[in-house]
């Protein structure tokens, strides 16, 4: 399984786009602060479908430490990074054809950002 196979419906965009945006804004960035912030959204959409997209984001495999851990370990930038680098394979599977820049204002402000590498 991949990104792709679950994106068609532009829902795994969605929650990997609402991920990006969390992630700005936790301090500390600790595997506790991460879970913290990101379980009540994860319990509320379905754990697999939050979850399972940011593990694979930021490791590129299916089973790996949990995603708390991983993003606490590679850091915040890093983490917002592969999780750009997600977003941005997927834009082509999501079932619109025009961007639209007032749904996701996280992925947009994060395309405008040049120099940034993982």
């Amino acid at each position: 399984m991949s990104l792709e196979n679950t994106a068609s419906d532009g829902i795994t965009f969605d929650h990997l786009e609402w991920l990006y945006g969390t992630i700005h804004t936790i301090n500390p960035f600790t595997s506790d602060g991460i879970k913290d912030a990101v379980m009540p959204y994860a319990n509320e959409h379905g754990r697999g479908y939050v979850l399972h997209p940011f593990r694979y984001a930021l490791t590129g495999k299916e089973k790996s430490p949990d995603p708390f851990t991983v993003a606490s370990i590679i850091g915040k930038e890093a983490t917002l990074r592969r999780l750009k680098n997600a977003m941005d394979l997927l834009w082509p599977f999501t079932s619109w054809s025009e961007p639209l820049k007032n749904l996701y204002p996280n992925y947009y402000e994060s395309t405008n950002k040049k120099g940034e590498q993982d």
